[in-house]
């Protein structure tokens, strides 16, 4: 039984067992009347169970439901700063390798996976996009870069799943399969074969592809990080 309908039924309780018979009749008619055996006792019991039952609510609100409430928040705004910053430190290395320079400005513009799957696409190159080229540059510096990003944002997602308890259960299933993804690209090398796992990894994050329904309307990420 909810905690709101446990409220509504204490409430209750406390309506139909006051002394004052004049809300009782008002909600409840003469359901039982004083002159039945024991009525004022049944009265008072009610009462009673009802005043307890509404203290105890009130005090698993305030010293439970409201802290991890506020803690709830705290760790999802947390793993919403980390994952931008996650996403901000790799696009450096992205746009550095790409164009040889770092444009803060169009990071920004691609940490919408529209923009980023726009500008990855595209060809300055008649055989290579974007991404190809981003790939095939990309050096042992860059690649630890990533790397630490990556291990850094999977201590924020591992903090987030022990330091709370995550209602959504398909944001938990989300952030679970997200700290092995992360945990399996960690020892990354370069090369060609070895590579492809974490340019899979970010593809998926960055631009919102899934193998299964394709291109996403909304980052999934962001959107499990609200369900926390």
């Amino acid at each position: 039984m909810s905690l709101t309908l446990l409220t509504i039924l204490f409430f209750c309780f406390v309506i139909f067992g006051n002394e004052d018979p004049a809300a009782r009749v008002a909600i409840f008619g003469d359901a039982l009347p004083e002159t039945t055996w024991h009525a004022k006792a049944i009265y008072k019991a009610l009462y009673d169970i009802g005043m307890g039952g509404l203290v105890s609510v009130l005090f698993y609100l305030l010293l439970v439901r409201v802290p991890e409430n506020a803690k709830r928040r705290r760790v999802r705004r947390s793993l919403e700063r980390q994952f931008k910053r996650f996403k901000k430190d790799c696009l450096y290395v992205m746009l550095g390798v790409v164009n040889g320079m770092i444009d803060p400005e169009l990071a920004d513009e691609l940490l919408d996976q529209k923009s980023f799957r726009s500008y990855f696409k595209g060809r300055p190159l008649p055989t290579q996009d974007r991404w190809d080229m981003f790939l095939n540059g990309l050096d042992e510096t860059g690649l630890n870069d990533i790397l630490r990003a990556v291990e850094i944002l999977r201590e924020e997602v591992n903090f987030a799943l022990g330091a709370t308890d995550i209602p959504a259960d398909e944001a938990f299933e989300f952030l679970k399969r997200l700290s092995w993804a992360i945990h399996s690209v960690q020892r990354t090398e370069l090369g060609y074969d070895e590579i492809k796992p974490l340019s899979g990894f970010l593809w998926e994050l960055f631009s919102g592809f899934n193998f299964i329904t394709g291109y996403q309307k909304e980052d999934v990420f962001a959107k499990m990080i609200r369900s926390i």
